[in-house]
């Protein structure tokens, strides 16, 4: 087993470190991108396709409408939920199987294994938030602009969104070493998770005896939050913003020490 450094704070690793979380940062964006035309399609397209099929199906078959439209199209609604989503969803998975798909590099060389989950998580966050700028430019060009004073509130959420993603990362990616099945329950729990929290629908539309139940999803509140900022652009700020980003840096120190207690015997798991 190789010796164990004395933990550092996150930070602290990152600034150490920072010539290695480079290095799994570029290599995860080649393996994404260099040699296939895959993983462009997979990040960029394939979303603009998820979002095409879904406003065909909800605007035109069923005919969704919200009040918080104010007469703008659907698919501007569910753009703002698809892409946080699509980061969240995409960086938390894997991150989930970061560790165990590094096995050998985790084995034979000392250092901080949470730069792996890290890299996992803000691969996707990088990639879909580009596509989610080309997404809200074609859709302004059509005539479905955002509120453009609401966007530096929007991307101090998603600072807490990713804050909250690295906590779910860290804990998952630390106990999937020990449990493999992990994965796989997550993928029926990602899809129930999807269907239970306001991404395709808003909580307007819930009946009143439902809306309690859904409240309990606290994902629910990012979504809702992260459309307000930039459909009307207003309220900028609200109090629970304040509490969500204390929230989401609470997870992600609670997440992380319970990473570097399992870690000592990833060698051993592994």
């Amino acid at each position: 087993m190789l010796a164990r450094t004395r933990p550092e704070g996150a930070m602290n690793a990152l600034l150490k470190h920072k010539s290695l979380a480079l290095n799994f940062l570029q290599r995860e964006l080649r393996n994404r991108f260099v040699g296939t035309g895959l993983g462009l399609y997979l990040s960029l397209i394939h979303p603009f396709l998820q979002l095409g099929v879904y406003t065909l199906i909800f605007s035109l078959v069923f005919r969704a409408q919200l009040a918080e439209l104010n007469g703008r199209s659907f698919v501007l609604f569910f753009a703002l939920g698809l892409w946080p989503w699509l980061m969240f969803r995409e960086g938390v998975g894997r991150a989930t199987q970061s560790i165990v798909n590094n096995a050998a590099l985790v084995s034979k060389i000392a250092f901080p294994r949470e730069l792996l989950v890290y890299t996992a998580v803000t691969v996707p966050f990088i990639i879909h938030l580009i596509g989610f700028a080309l997404v809200l430019v074609v859709l302004a060009v059509f005539g479905e602009p955002v509120a453009l004073i609401g966007i530096p509130s929007w991307l101090v959420l998603i600072c807490g969104w990713y804050g909250f993603s690295l906590a779910l990362g860290l804990l998952f990616a630390s106990v999937q070493v020990y449990w493999r099945e992990l994965d796989h329950l997550l993928e029926t729990l990602w899809m129930l998770v999807f269907y239970l929290t306001p991404i395709l629908f808003s909580l307007s539309q819930v009946p009143a005896a439902w809306k309690p139940w859904l409240a309990m999803n606290p994902l629910g509140y990012v979504f809702t939050r992260l459309r307000e900022v930039l459909l009307n652009g207003k309220p900028l700020w609200i109090a629970t913003d304040f509490v969500f980003l204390a929230i989401a840096l609470l997870a992600f120190w609670c997440a992380r020490m319970v990473f570097i207690r399992l870690e000592e015997r990833f060698d051993d798991a592994l």
